[in-house]
């Protein structure tokens, strides 16, 4: 049960930050937004699912924005992909999350 309740109350986080709980899907699924910005609420979508509890579909989404940061050169998306991987500390073993860790690592951004 605390299990539930806490899922519950970091959901209403992630509302709370985007607005709506599918926030960061639909807007980019919206099909307005640059390359460069589809990286960056990749990468706030990934850090929004680390704080609910998700670190595996987190570091899925956040090695897909580290390619587009990566491309386009973003540092305020590697920013915010930096927050995710420490804030997924406790998950660092898996192996989703320690590719997102190496891959966030090796990307230089002038």
């Amino acid at each position: 049960m605390w299990r539930k309740e806490e899922r519950v109350r970091r959901s209403r986080r992630v509302v709370r930050h985007f607005g709506h709980r599918d926030g960061p899907r639909s807007i980019i699924a919206g099909g307005s937004l640059s390359y460069r910005d589809v990286g960056y609420f990749q990468a706030r979508h990934a850090a929004a699912l680390a704080l609910i509890g998700e670190p595996d579909q987190a570091a899925t989404l956040g090695l897909a924005a580290v390619r587009v940061a990566r491309a386009t050169r973003s540092r305020r998306t590697i920013t915010v992909l930096g927050d995710v991987v420490e804030s997924m500390g406790r998950w660092q073993r898996r192996p989703q999350v320690r590719a997102l860790q190496d891959f966030l690592a090796d990307c230089p951004v002038a």
